[in-house]
């Protein structure tokens, strides 16, 4: 019998000890529950794997609804939540369930309203206040709690309250009631694997930091699953607050969210975070002008294929996408990660290419070097902090301009006591995978045939472009995925602005660099 079978039938064996009853019609399953009950080490991609399969669903007579998973999608912590087939399935698999008859639907307590998605996607009432639970998808690094949790149920929920100008706070296994402007790190926990008492106790701590805020609530919004409102709920009623629950399985609830979002905003509302020029409008602008440069110069090119004999604009601006990172709300697409341009000082002879070329290396050797190329130094500790690879010591810190002479090789050479040639073999590995990293990555390009100079055009559409898309100073519509190699950064402007650029990330944009690249566009295709 193979490793799949086994589990397949172990959890039909054992199915009354394995699944728990959350007392709303749901079941679940931890995964770790399952392998220390096999005891089985390093199997859960398996075990994950099988719980949400089909096979085990029809074997139980269940059917998935949702999944709690650590940031890698599968770990002793992965959790899954099940809801009976039909009556006759949950009476022949579910433990401590009476097969004389079907249990009594569940019904919500007094002054408590389920919303339920209407066809029309009908909206829930207007919120004197809304607690929103955290998301198992997290940041590998620490961030504001708001954009910390990285689900689309998670962010879509916060657009939606954001938007409508709704108070709300975080509800986080850990720290309970989490202001959403707060720094947190990293953590891993789940009221799905605490006890009762320690749920309890949870709740109490939830409340006694809500008391200051109840002045004058009405009505409250929990945006939540069971775990984290069973006692919460009754406390809130007990002040005679009406309660608002939006609790659906995964789709339902991305699908409700959507409509909500796709409404418009509610009347006589003023949102919180205002969001500045920086609409949605501007950004599916802005990846519409990159759309016609990317139909007039034949597509996109990568640095690892080009080369300086080919068709480039004397100066320009660049714009460099990335592997797997993709437009979450402003469209769809791949997201722009990196703006540059050069020749901003007065005098200055670089090109176009020349600027490029820094960044790609020498050509078919995977060499090249971070000293002449920023980008090139950013990416290559983000490699080596995410464990590619070790960083050598001679490589520039995060300080140190390579455009000075302390920052050339033979001045780094000096200071470590080595020869050039050394310094330079010891970099070797990491500049290749940096030339690789690098080398994959689409870009598109607009020609500006100005003068050098801090205000050219270029300048001024660099600005911009980095001012509207920085995740740095507020939302931007299309944060950066989970697995960004940005998030490994020792820089905090590249982490929080979800973008290969510290300058400018800081700033506001002005929205006339969109006319001004529109012009641009057109003068010069």
């Amino acid at each position: 019998m193979g490793l799949h079978d086994r589990i397949r039938e172990h959890l039909k064996e054992n199915r009354d000890s394995l699944l728990r009853p959350l007392g709303d019609g749901r079941f679940s399953i931890r995964a770790g529950d399952v392998a220390d009950s096999m005891d089985l080490r390093n199997r859960m991609p398996s075990i994950c794997s099988i719980l949400a399969s089909e096979i085990y669903q029809r074997q139980a007579g269940l059917t998935l609804v949702d999944r709690i998973v650590p940031p890698s999608g599968r770990g002793r912590t992965a959790t899954f939540f099940y809801v009976p087939r039909t009556p006759s399935a949950r009476s022949r698999a579910l433990p401590r369930a009476r097969a004389q008859s079907p249990p009594p639907p569940i019904r919500p307590p007094a002054r408590s309203r389920v919303v339920r998605p209407a066809a029309d996607g009908a909206a829930i009432p207007d919120a004197d206040l809304c607690l929103v639970s955290c998301g198992a998808t997290k940041l590998p690094h620490a961030a504001l709690a708001k954009d910390l949790y990285t689900s689309d149920r998670f962010q879509k929920t916060r657009r939606l309250v954001e938007r409508e100008g709704w108070p709300w706070f975080i509800l986080s296994a850990k720290h309970g009631l989490l202001d959403p402007e707060r720094k947190i790190e990293w953590y891993d926990m789940t009221l799905d694997t605490m006890s009762a008492h320690a749920r309890r106790d949870w709740a109490r701590t939830v409340m006694n930091d809500l008391e200051p805020h109840l002045a004058g609530v009405r009505s409250v919004v929990i945006f939540a699953g069971a775990r984290y409102r069973e006692h919460l709920e009754p406390a809130l009623r007990g002040r005679g607050i009406e309660v608002h629950v939006r609790s659906l399985r995964q789709g339902d609830q991305l699908a409700w969210l959507g409509a909500q979002l796709a409404r418009p905003r509610r009347s006589g509302t003023t949102v919180s975070a205002p969001r500045g020029p920086g609409s949605p409008t501007d950004t599916e602008r802005f990846y519409a002008l990159l759309a016609e440069i990317e139909g007039r110069v034949g597509g996109r090119r990568r640095l690892a294929e080009c080369d300086g004999g080919m068709d480039w604009p004397e100066r320009g601006v660049y714009f460099f996408f990335e592997p797997g990172e993709r437009r979450r709300h402003s469209g769809d697409g791949d997201r722009i990660v990196r703006i540059g341009t050069h020749a901003l000082k007065t005098g200055a002879v670089s090109t176009l290419w020349k600027r490029l070329g820094q960044h790609r290396g020498r050509a078919g050797t995977g060499v090249g070097s971070h000293r002449s190329s920023v980008f090139r130094g950013l990416v290559g500790r983000a490699l080596a902090a995410r464990g590619d690879c070790e960083l050598p010591p001679t490589w520039r810190s995060a300080n140190e301009d390579p455009r000075t002479k302390n920052g050339m090789t033979s001045a780094v050479a000096r200071r470590f006591g080595l020869t050039r040639a050394e310094v330079l073999a010891s970099e070797a590995d990491l500049e290749g995978r940096v030339s690789d990293y690098i080398g994959r990555m689409p870009f598109l390009w607009l020609g500006v045939p100005d003068d050098p100079g801090p205000e050219s055009a270029r300048g001024r559409v660099e600005r911009g472009a980095i001012g509207l898309l920085s995740h740095y100073s507020a939302p931007a519509e299309d944060p950066p995925s989970a697995h960004w190699l940005g998030h490994h950064s020792d820089r905090e402007r590249i982490r929080e602005s979800g973008l290969w650029n510290s300058q400018h990330v800081d700033k506001p944009y002005d929205q006339a660099f969109l006319d001004e690249m529109e012009r641009l566009i057109a003068a010069w295709l």
